[in-house]
């Protein structure tokens, strides 16, 4: 480990050194510059297309305007009893938002046992329902849900209509290339057909999976594609003129990674870091005014989901080392011809998590060494990236504001802060949710051909990530059905190379039939004993409803998630962005891909498993549309703000306060309700983590050596792995085991009893007899036995033994607080 480090600190501080004089010379080159920004050609250029650009909507507008009313005509003010109507109805609709919420946290967050069952005995006249886990007071959530999207229906007004911007680019025509490069594209494309062809010929023969050879096909029929749709008469041309804020945001990124490294992996290259990520925001400040909001939204989910990466809390979920043993493997089992070779393997780790998956989490190890940061940062690097591709993707499709809010609420999640730490691999497919929707609202877009292949080609990515992502497909053809139906020649060649490019990327998993086996698995089709207490009905019935208010309430808290997957404010907001999308939904195509989109992976996702409840694993999903509803529900009171004459100046204030409360309540959700919620349920393998962490602030620098006295059948090969991540203890030889066979001590152990740097553990399954034995013996020797529990009202999880020279080490009665 200490080698590793030293090597890992003098890469990063040569790569530092070597971007400095980089950093400083850009910097005193933009000082030299005298140009006024706006006098740029590319900035000039953009000016006259969007001048044009709106001056032909002006003229839209103007003939789609109806006819002015006569200079006599007398505007009607609205009467008195029409003010209080409206007044009533706002008061009613508000009270109907606030009311489910305040419910819920009164039950989740406060913890008043009386909300729960206050209606019990109503909700129970309905036998369903009563079988169900939701609480009592859903008898009122239920009605109140549906009753304010009828309410919003007969009788709100529908700002959001005039904010739907152009669905189509209007890009210039296409130069038609030469019949030089049209012949060379051709043969490109035909010779990566054939190869296709080969390679499929090959894996259904012989049962070979493509690797390295299905890159050179992609890469052939990407060239040919390329030459096919682009022209080019320079070689500048092949290279595009990069944006002036690439520098600054990628050399931004980079920095915040490396000081939040330096930060929770105790480096000695802190300052380094610091000066680093100082030279970042100078360059961000500099670039301010033509930096994406999407880079902002980026770096923040950085911060904000990094949080307590190294804390105890968050170490174990139970199966999740496997994650990083095979990861680990790659790097230091595995040389790049393995890699290769192996890298459209389907089934890696538990024989269902495709290869490429592992492959990822193995280049975040290589960049941050093999260690905890680097294994849970890779999640938590492609959530963030996740926000800024879905607030890119909205910006294309509907309001820039409602993209912006979507963007700012995924970024604060608190269920992706919760569930960001767990070293899986599931949120690579909420990450290529969010690279398929760009992608997707890019081509639609502007229509260009190209953009289509390289929509096919990532949405074969589907099968190479998390299984969940498979979900993706369906909802993708949804998506091109709204925006793109087929109903002309040119619509059908788009949706062709779209086609092709797709099959190109799924020809490894076409040869792997063992692939689809270990897919369909866990689904109530293929689990029957999954519905065959309740019957079919009553799992779709059940799982619907628990589906749908996922954003309220939770019936199974697990894998960190606590409460709800929104907060209690974004979830007062929720509804109001629904029911505009049902109200809207026969007039805007986006509407009508949010309704689609979200009732279909509401079956998929959250109905077709084979649990009794949704699985917080895979429930991600459907976050994008419900921060875009919730952002949506904002909106729409945005608006009705600056409706308004007395509030709308101060409208823009009031939903950034209330955005910014929102993002307190989402940390505040994700690491302190998260931790009330959880209290009394840590794992033994948790608390064994935070033991070592007291004992290094009680006694540092000790080598302290912890025995864990166990049966045949349970070993410490968990725990190891724990020290390989979080260096604690500070070497594996401090980690011993001795297998018991009876309910005695062995000779040998009695032999080290006076040693008071041992600290003995109990296997946790242990033989409750046996336990008992073990314990009187100790006892006759003078050692101290300590109950681990992670609060003084919660149960033992682990006995561990102290020398009588350390029993101060013990947390007494669950009291980590006390220090002696």
């Amino acid at each position: 480990m200490g080698k590793n480090s030293a090597s890992l600190r003098s890469a990063l501080g040569k790569l530092a050194l070597a971007l400095l004089p980089v950093v400083v010379l850009y910097w005193w080159l933009e000082r030299k510059r005298k140009r006024p920004l706006n006098d740029t050609p590319d900035r000039q250029a953009e000016l006259e297309r969007l001048q044009a650009e709106n001056e032909r909507l002006r003229r839209q507008l103007q003939a789609a305007a109806p006819q002015t009313l006569p200079a006599a005509a007398v505007e009607l003010k609205p009467s008195a009893w029409g003010m209080i109507s409206k007044g009533f109805l706002a008061l009613l609709g508000a009270g109907l938002l606030i009311l489910p919420p305040w419910l819920v946290v009164q039950e989740r967050w406060l913890q008043n046992p009386w909300v729960r069952d206050s209606m019990r005995s109503a909700w129970c006249l309905s036998d369903t329902l009563c079988k169900t886990a939701l609480p009592s007071y859903f008898l009122v959530v239920l009605p109140v849900f549906f009753g304010f999207l009828l309410l919003f229906w007969l009788a709100a007004p529908r700002f959001l209509e005039a904010l739907h911007p152009p669905e189509i680019e209007d890009l210039p025509a296409p130069a038609i290339p030469g019949k030089t490069q049209r012949l060379v594209s051709s043969v490109l494309r035909l010779l990566a057909l054939a190869g296709a062809g080969v390679l499929l010929w090959l894996g259904v023969r012989q049962g070979r999976i493509p690797g390295a050879e299905l890159l050179l096909v992609l890469a052939v029929y990407a060239a040919g594609q390329w030459l096919t749709f682009r022209p080019f008469s320079a070689r500048r041309t092949l290279l595009p003129g990069l944006p002036q804020w690439l520098f600054p945001a990628v050399f931004a990124q980079a920095a915040l990674a490396f000081f939040l490294f330096s930060i929770y992996q105790k480096q000695n290259v802190f300052w380094l870091a610091a000066v680093l990520l100082g030279l970042a925001a100078v360059l961000l400040w500099r670039a301010r005014r033509v930096m994406p909001l999407a880079v902002w939204v980026l770096l923040g989910s950085m911060l904000l989901n990094t949080y307590q990466i190294d804390s105890w809390r968050f170490s174990v979920i139970g199966d999740d080392y496997a994650f990083f043993g095979y990861a680990r493997d790659i790097l230091t089992k595995q040389n790049s011809a393995d890699v290769l070779r192996n890298l459209f393997n389907g089934q890696a780790v538990y024989g269902t998590h495709p290869y490429i998956s592992s492959l990822v989490q193995a280049v975040f190890l290589r960049i941050f060494g093999v260690n905890n940061f680097g294994w849970r940062f890779s999640n938590i690097y492609l959530l963030s990236l996740a926000a800024a591709l879905f607030l890119l993707a909205f910006q294309r499709i509907t309001a820039r504001r409602a993209a912006l809010l979507t963007g700012i609420l995924l970024a604060g999640s608190s269920y992706l802060m919760s569930f960001g730490k767990i070293g899986y691999n599931n949120l690579q497919a909420y990450f290529l949710f969010a690279l398929l929707l760009w992608l997707g609202a890019r081509a639609v877009t502007r229509r260009q051909p190209l953009d289509y292949t390289w929509l096919g080609m990532a949405a074969g990515l589907c099968f190479y990530v998390y299984p969940a992502a498979l979900y993706l497909l369906p909802l993708l053809v949804v998506f091109l059905l709204i925006y793109d139906f087929p109903k002309s020649r040119a619509a059908l060649g788009r949706w062709v190379l779209f086609a092709a490019a797709l099959f190109l990327m799924s020809i490894p998993v076409l040869v792997q039939p063992a692939y689809w086996q270990s897919k369909i698995a866990g689904t109530f089709i293929y689990a029957p004993g999954a519905t065959g207490r309740t019957g079919l009905g009553f799992h779709v019935f059940t799982n619907s409803l628990y589906s749908l208010f996922t954003y309220l309430y939770l019936p199974n808290e697990t894998h960190f998630v606590y409460s709800s997957h929104l907060d209690p404010l974004s979830a007062v907001f929720l509804p109001l962005g629904l029911a505009w999308c049902l109200a809207t939904v026969r007039k805007q195509r986006f509407s009508r891909f949010l309704a689609a989109g979200f009732l279909l992976l509401l079956v998929l996702v959250g109905v077709s498993h084979d649990r009794w409840s949704p699985s917080n694993t895979r429930m991600f999903l459907l976050l994008p549309f419900l921060a875009a509803f919730a952002a949506f529900g904002l909106l729409w009171v945005w608006q009705a703000l600056e409706k308004l004459p007395r509030t709308a100046a101060v409208a823009p204030l009031l939903i950034g306060v209330i955005t910014t409360l929102i993002l307190c309540l989402n940390f505040y959700q994700a690491y302190d309700i998260g931790r009330q919620r959880s209290l009394g349920t840590p794992s033994p393998e948790m608390l064994f983590l935070r033991f070592l962490e007291r004992e290094e602030t009680l006694s540092p620098g000790s080598e302290r050596v912890y025995l864990f006295l166990t049966s045949p059948n349970w070993g410490i090969d968990g725990i190891k792995e724990m020290q390989r991540l979080y260096a604690k203890p500070a070497s594996l030889l401090q980690l011993q085991r001795l297998v018991i066979n009876s309910a005695r001590l062995p000779a040998e152990l009695i032999n080290r009893l006076d040693d008071p740097n041992l600290i003995l553990f109990l296997e946790p399954g242990m033989d409750y007899n046996w336990k008992l034995a073990l314990d009187s013996e100790l006892a006759g020797y003078g050692w101290v036995l300590c109950n681990l529990k992670d609060t003084p009202g919660s149960s033992p999880v682990a006995q561990v033994y102290f020398h009588p020279r350390s029993r101060f080490l013990c947390p007494q009665e669950g009291d980590w607080s006390i220090r002696p």
